[in-house]
């Protein structure tokens, strides 16, 4: 796994105040299986952005939306959007018909971007 990928979700581990975090090991288990991607989102040649799909094998045709995080000096340039959009068509392109996502209420603006989605 990147190591700016990485630092991107520790960032989003920080932020959130994730308590159970995967470990280095198992996201690179979770990126080795088939149907699987992650997107790192750049302003300049800076990371600003991540986001994951993982496959769900016990949901047929489902997979996971997870850890879609952009730091804070590059929010509100719809980087977000730009993420979920191309995790959605890489979800459609590669035949999932369902993409499962969770998220914390007080996180009102990802809530929003999600509804906004469908």
């Amino acid at each position: 796994m990147d190591e700016t990928a990485l630092q991107l979700i520790e960032e989003y581990y920080a932020a959130i105040q994730v308590v159970q975090r995967d470990t280095r090991d198992d996201m690179q288990r979770t990126l080795e299986q088939a149907g699987s991607a992650l997107w790192l989102a750049y302003k300049g040649d800076a990371a600003v952005g991540c986001v994951l799909l993982k496959p769900l094998p016990s949901i047929p045709f489902a997979c996971e939306c997870k850890r879609l995080y952009v730091r804070p000096t590059a929010r509100g340039l719809g980087i977000a959007s730009l993420l979920m959009e191309t995790l959605e068509s890489f979800a459609r392109a590669a035949g999932y018909r369902t993409v499962y996502l969770d998220s914390y209420d007080k996180l009102e603006a990802a809530i929003a971007l999600y509804r906004q989605r469908g």
